[in-house]
């Protein structure tokens, strides 16, 4: 097998791979004065996992429920769901945030989609919290709920829109 060179950036992007003449390049490389880590025959390198679909506001009840149909009135969405989420606010979100960054992070988890709530200032908590813990990478959401949900938790369209506005400005501005 001939070796081969993955050079990573600072910031943890692959800039190239070289797989024909790669001793040479890294040899370069070391000369130039740029740290090559060279892994033994028994080492490999293993990718960060990547969660496509991430309610960090569900986290706190994260595997209960799941004996409940979703949308019955009883189910899963109106027992667990719901009541979670509407009672996030910007006091209380960011525990419940943080709690779902150390786990993905103590997991492997390198980039999430991740959904926060219908609730802005509680959305934005998910924003300071991994800004604050330096990731995962996140594509950060903040869910639009202008029907099949309780009164309460339900917003408008105009205010929902308003709010997601506001909470994409705002998350630009925090990147």
């Amino acid at each position: 097998d001939e070796p081969s060179l993955v050079v990573v950036s600072g910031s943890g992007e692959i800039e190239s791979v070289h797989r024909a003449g790669a001793a040479d390049a890294a040899a370069s490389l070391e000369a130039s004065g740029v740290t090559v880590i060279r892994l033994g025959q028994r080492d490999f390198l293993v990718p960060g996992f990547i969660d496509c679909h991430v309610h960090a506001s569900q986290w706190a009840y994260m595997g209960t429920g799941i004996d409940r149909p979703l949308m019955a009135d009883d189910g899963f969405l109106a027992k667990y769901a719901f009541p979670a989420e509407s009672a996030l606010n910007a006091q209380t979100a960011g525990e419940v945030y943080r709690a779902a960054i150390d786990d993905m992070l103590r997991n492997g988890t390198t980039t999430a989609l991740v959904w926060g709530s219908a609730r802005l200032d509680a959305s934005e908590e998910y924003v300071k919290a991994v800004v604050e813990r330096g990731g995962p990478r996140s594509l950060i959401g903040k869910v639009s709920m202008d029907r099949h949900c309780p009164e309460g938790y339900v917003e408008t369209t105009a205010q929902s829109l308003a709010d997601t506005e506001a909470f994409v400005l705002r998350t630009k501005a925090a990147n």
